[in-house]
């Protein structure tokens, strides 16, 4: 069945609100469906969509399977390296040495076409650690 994307952000919504009360987790809420924790706020600058950060994150399904074990990366920026919404989102609100944990509704990540072992329509948790920003 196709959805448009109003109705896929209100399942995706909903999913992740249960994901959320059965774990008994506590989130803020970003326009756009993304909800998120920050579970260090950081010291440092704040970076753009066009800088060189380098980043530590795990990412997960809501099932807690984990697609994407821990991981450092440097990204030239997060506008040229095509990384998902989600992300060129929710990392420029971050500071340097900041952590967040995130949940991301479908459409803020790989949407209706999915991206290797990632399914379509699928609901992504990205635990992320803003090392720095160069």
């Amino acid at each position: 069945m196709v959805r448009n994307q109003i109705e896929q952000l209100g399942i995706d919504i909903e999913k992740i609100e249960n994901y959320l009360l059965n774990n008994g987790i506590e989130a803020q809420v970003f326009p756009g469906g993304i909800r998120y924790q920050v579970i260090d706020e950081g010291t440092g600058v704040s970076p753009t969509l066009t800088d060189e950060i380098t980043i530590k994150y795990t990412g997960s399904y809501l099932s807690d399977e984990v697609f994407q074990e821990e991981e450092t990366i440097t990204l030239e920026s997060l506008q040229a390296a095509g990384v998902i919404e989600a992300w060129t989102t929710m990392i420029p609100t971050m500071k340097e040495g900041g952590r967040l944990i995130m949940y991301a509704p479908s459409g803020t990540c790989h949407g209706v076409f999915g991206n290797g072992v990632i399914p379509p329509n699928t609901n992504l948790i990205f635990d992320i650690e803003l090392i720095s920003v160069n």
